[in-house]
């Protein structure tokens, strides 16, 4: 919406002398100095609001399915992690009680 003011204005279409003063981008928009054909219709603003939603929905569609993606990765490396270390607390416990016995026994 506000590049086509602003490309109304560069490109001549509406002059910054001819709009009125106004702090309001309503009342720029509702000027009779820059005609209605120099504005961009309402239906084509709803169809680039309608686009850009449809984008947006695309992209949060996509977020979610790679944040499934990754939380399904993630378990199965912490299913790995246990069973490789899983077997660690036994041998660890079994050579505690060599080093022990030996320790015993000297």
């Amino acid at each position: 919406l506000g590049s086509d003011i602003f490309g109304a204005l560069s490109s001549g279409a509406c002059s910054p002398t001819s709009l009125p003063a106004t702090s309001s981008i309503d009342g720029l928009l509702s000027s009779s100095d820059c005609g209605p054909e120099r504005r961009a219709p309402q239906g084509d603003l709803e169809a680039k609001v309608g686009a850009l939603s449809r984008r947006t929905a695309a992209e949060v569609r996509r977020a979610e399915k790679e944040r499934g993606d990754l939380a399904r990765r993630l378990e199965a490396l912490e299913e790995l992690c246990r069973q490789q270390l899983g077997g660690l607390d036994a041998r660890l416990g079994r050579a505690e009680e060599e080093a022990r016995s030996a320790f015993d026994r000297a």
